[in-house]
Formats: structure tokens, C-alpha cells, sequence
């Protein structure tokens, strides 16, 4: 199974602005994210990300797992969403399991930095946005590891915007 973050991030690696704002991710970027986890059947996310898209999850167009500590989350029953605390590998190797090929991550930098640490990370994808953001979250936190992808493609979007997709 194929595990594929996706991420808007600022040309200094921020994918949130001060008091996690995301104004600035443009409605492409969400059509964008909305076609992938159409096409995966399944998003995985961090509790953050899940309490920032408010009313926009649950939804009918992917699964949703939601990896937090949170009791009060990991007691909550919504159709279409599962709050989980288990271990990441044992999370995806649920996912495969049922029956997926690719799952979406669109972690915060707490779950991003889980997952590259764990080396569960086989590709990602980043729209970069021409744009520094003083303050705000990183795509990874920090963590003593390097690790190595190579690109496999980028696309100027019409907003003057790049994707780029690095894989292992």
C-alpha cells in the first residue's frame, strides 16, 4: 500500500500561519486534496487536522481515521470516521487490510513527523505557495534522521503555485 502525505506549505515550511491559520491555502489547493483522497478512499489525519476542518468531515468521499490521544475523541462515534490511538504501522496495516492501494496523509507536523521517523512515508506531495509565513507549523518537526527522495515531478499551477511530488 501506498502512503502519500499531502501538504500546502510556504516557501519556508510552513503549513500553518500564526494561531494555525490557513487562509492562505487557496481553493485549488482543496480541490486538489479533495480529487487524491477521492481517489485513495481513505485520508489519515491527526486530531488537529480534524478539529480544523470542522464542518467539512466527516465526508462521504474517503474514509477517515483520525490518530489522537484525546479520550474524549477516541470515545466520539461518527459515521465515516474513526478516532484511533493504536500504532501507526498497525493503523496502516489495517487500512491495507481492507482493501486500499493508497492512503492520504494530511497530518499536522506532530503525525508528519510520526510517520517520516517511522519510515511510513513512501511519497509526498507539496504545493508550495510563493509565500513565507513568519510563524506558524512546520511540515516536520524537528527529529534526528535525514532521509533521501527523489523527484518525480513538478507542476506549475495556474495560481503561481508549484506541486512537487518526491517519492523513496
Amino acid at each position: 500500500m501506498k502512503t502519500i502525505l499531502y501538504m500546502a506549505i510556504s516557501l519556508n515550511g510552513k503549513i500553518t500561519g500564526k494561531d494555525d491559520d490557513t487562509s492562505w491555502v487557496t481553493p485549488e489547493y482543496v480541490e486538489r486534496m479533495d480529487t487524491l483522497m477521492t481517489e485513495c478512499g481513505v485520508m489519515l489525519m491527526g486530531s488537529k487536522t480534524y478539529q480544523s476542518f470542522g464542518d467539512d468531515l466527516p465526508n462521504d468521499k474517503a474514509y477517515q481515521i483520525v490518530v489522537t490521544n484525546n479520550q474524549e475523541l477516541l470515545s466520539k462515534q461518527q459515521d465515516n470516521v474513526t478516532f484511533t490511538n493504536k500504532p501507526l504501522k498497525e493503523i496502516l496495516n489495517d487500512i491495507e487490510a481492507k482493501g486500499y492501494k493508497s492512503v492520504l496523509i494530511a497530518g499536522g507536523s506532530e503525525l508528519n513527523t510520526s510517520l517520516i521517523q517511522e519510515d511510513l512515508i513512501d511519497e509526498i506531495r507539496l504545493i508550495v505557495k510563493p509565500m513565507i509565513l513568519g510563524s506558524g507549523k512546520a511540515l516536520f518537526n524537528d527529529f534526528e534522521k535525514y532521509k533521501n527522495f527523489k523527484v518525480v515531478s513538478t507542476e506549475q499551477l495556474p495560481n503561481g503555485s508549484v506541486e512537487l511530488t518526491v517519492s523513496k
